[in-house]
């Protein structure tokens, strides 16, 4: 009869007051929870002034005193419960401890109506295992909102030098995880639907930290993911995404958030697709973009392919777009046909154009690699509204 009742308890309980509540109408007895910082985390009796002063004072105060803390120590080394009193009521304290064996809380109950050793010894121990369960839940999710709160910071570049970072990292993860950002891009419609969407994600990616700022969703991953679930996710709510490689210092999230963005960007305007983008698939164009330095970029263009650029920009026609992708295509008129929405033989044509132009063949692989990186990086300042009509001018003007 008991366990039935425990077991109402239990399932109609689904915070640690409406366990107390439940178990004092089973014993009555005043119980209370504390946690590993010694706070009062649930209490629940009748009349707190009956049960002396040291009850009254430390539910008033909110937490255990220094005094209190050091008896209970004392009388808890080495053993798991103890029967001590106080103001000549008797309590009995039970240490709460997790699978990992870390004392993460007590559970006081306290002599009043019932004597305690006339409590059922099943009832204890099941609010022993309930409240431990709770416990640990609680502890873990307040370890989440640290952890959010933390990279919150760190993300908004609030933090004076890394070891303050690595000092209050470390206070909440005891090893060194291995973090990859996730972005997420919203548009105003998605934003609408923005809990729908942090939702999903919590879902996806168990215990991962989300962040919004800006018009981004920014997750820390720390665990394998399905890209297949990811896709279908991103093309369910229309949402474009780009996944980092691991990052090797935390404390440049900032950075690696600014270069992410401004690769989705690019992404965006170039693909245009409801997929996961993975950085390690755009090794080159991430490492042009972490540059930041335009007339560095201007430099590294092949001097073939600037020519290439000053006859498109002339004649307003669109030769570097076909080498790129005929480049990018491993060659194949099929392929370069179907992207550009082009016929074969209008890409033909622009291909003997561009050969004439530069007095090339296009069968050295290491220049049409330069080629192709030439390409990326002309693409890349397009999407930042580079002035090109105006470089170039200027590099016509001074020849």
């Amino acid at each position: 009869m008991e366990l039935d009742k425990i077991l109402t308890i239990e399932e109609e309980s689904t915070t640690i007051d409406d366990l107390i509540k439940g178990f004092y109408s089973l014993i009555n007895n005043p119980i209370a929870v504390i946690d590993e910082n010694y706070k009062i985390v649930s209490h629940f009796s009748i009349d707190e002034k009956t049960l002396g002063e040291t009850f009254y004072n430390t539910i008033k105060s909110g937490y255990w005193s220094i005094e209190l803390i050091n008896i209970i120590n004392k009388e808890l080394e080495n053993k798991d419960y103890a029967y001590i009193t106080f103001d000549n009521i008797k309590r009995l304290f039970i240490k709460l401890i997790d699978n990992n064996q870390h004392v993460i809380g007590y559970l006081v109950i306290i002599e009043f109506e019932n004597k305690l050793k006339d409590i059922e010894p099943l009832i204890i121990k099941h609010l022993v295992k309930i409240i431990t369960k709770h416990l640990i839940i609680n502890v873990h999710h307040q370890n989440i909102n640290n952890l959010n709160s933390l990279f919150t910071s760190l993300i908004n570049n609030e933090f004076d030098n890394e070891n303050i970072f690595l000092e209050k990292y470390h206070s909440l993860i005891n090893s060194d995880k291995e973090f990859k950002l996730l972005i997420i891009y919203l548009n105003e419609s998605n934003k609408k639907i923005y809990k729908n969407i942090e939702i999903y994600l919590t879902y996806l990616f168990i215990d991962s930290i989300i962040i919004f700022k800006e018009k981004y969703i920014l997750v820390f991953i720390n665990q394998n993911y399905n890209e297949e679930d990811i896709n279908s996710f991103f093309f369910k709510y229309k949402l474009y995404g780009i996944i980092s490689t691991p990052i090797l210092n935390l404390f440049k999230a900032n950075i690696i958030f600014d270069i992410e963005k401004k690769l989705l960007t690019y992404l965006m305007s170039y693909k245009n697709e409801y997929i996961l983008y993975k950085e390690s698939d755009y090794v080159f164009l991430s490492t042009i973009i972490a540059t930041n330095n335009n007339i560095l970029l201007l430099s590294l263009i092949h001097e073939d392919i600037l020519e290439i650029l000053k006859y498109d920009y002339t004649n307003d026609a669109s030769l570097c777009s076909t080498l790129f992708n005929y480049l990018k295509n491993n060659h194949s008129l099929n392929e370069c046909s179907k992207e550009l929405f082009l016929h074969k033989n209008t890409i033909t044509y622009r291909l003997n154009k561009i050969k004439d132009l530069i007095n090339n063949n296009l069968d050295n692989v290491n220049l049409n690699l330069n080629y192709l990186h030439s390409l990326i990086i002309i693409s890349y300042l397009k999407s930042i509204n580079f002035n090109f009509s105006k470089y170039l001018s200027l590099t016509i003007n001074n020849k």
